[in-house]
Parts: structure tokens; sequence; C-alpha cells
């Protein structure tokens, strides 16, 4: 596409709206050859809807870290990849509990990140390069996310 500002072009400004058809001449100078017939076989409803940006997973249109996850589950079973989304808590049904725990958002939040390892404990800080020593200074062990949380002696005195 070469349009400018190609980011804030909408739908509407490739439709004649008096004649309810696509803008042809504008389509295929806009796109390549290829994609401007694309679009022009495309059918469209007459009635003009606004614009809104939509998942294109989900049939609503919303996006969740619920489809997310189901879509990067998906891409792995056909060898495709998101990246390393899915942190350390890799099983399937460790993901599905934390999905469908009855808790509120900002603990799902807390607890998708512990998965991620992505809470601030000594040893994340020590991989960011912030800490040398990921030692817990209670005890001495290394402190990573469940020794932060279930181990420690008194984990919110300490600020693990």
């Amino acid at each position: 596409m070469r349009m400018n500002a190609a980011e804030d072009a909408k739908l509407a400004s490739l439709i004649l709206e008096d004649r309810n058809s696509w803008n042809e001449e504008l389509i295929l100078i806009e796109f390549s050859e290829r994609d401007g017939e694309e679009i022009l076989r495309t059918p469209f409803g007459g009635a003009t809807v606004e614009d809104r940006l939509v998942w294109q997973y989900e049939n609503n249109g919303r996006f969740t870290v619920h489809s997310r996850y189901a879509l990067v589950m998906r891409l792995n079973e056909v060898g495709g990849s998101l990246g390393d989304s899915l942190g350390t808590c890799s099983h399937p049904y460790a993901w599905k509990f934390l999905w469908k725990a009855q808790v509120t958002p900002k603990i799902q939040l807390f607890m998708w990140r512990a998965c991620q390892e992505a809470l601030l404990v000594n040893v994340n800080w020590r991989r960011r390069g912030v800490l040398t020593q990921p030692e817990c200074i209670q005890c001495s062990q290394e402190v990573d996310i469940l020794h932060a949380l279930l181990f420690a002696p008194c984990p919110a005195r300490y600020g693990h």
C-alpha cells in the first residue's frame, strides 16, 4: 500500500459512498495489482459502519490474554511461533487453571507475571544486571518467585 499515513487509512476512504461501490481507480493506484484485484473481488455490505480495531482470532473481535494464549498454543501445534511468550509455566493445565481461576484480574495478572518470571525478585534483578547476588538476606538461598512468595521468612518485610 502506498497511501500517505497508511496506518491512518480507513476502509471508508476506498468506497464511493454515492454509488456504494469500491473506488477502483484509487485502489489500483494505491495497492499492488494483486492486492488491488483481491480488494475489488471482496464484497461489502451497504450500511456504513464506523471503523474499529478488532482481534481477528475471536468471533467477537475482542482481545483477551486467554485468546492470545490459545493462538500461541495453536501456532505451537503447527510449528509456528509468536516468540517465547509462555514463560516457565508451559504446561497447558497451568494456564487453563490461571485463566479460569475465580480471582480478580489483578491477581490473574500477578500470577501470569510470576509465571513469566517478570516479578522483580532477586534472581530476576540479577538477570537484568541490577544485582550481583541473588540470595535471600534471611536464609542465603537463591530468591526465585517461589522462594519469595512461599518460603522466605518474611517476604513483604524484606522486599522480596
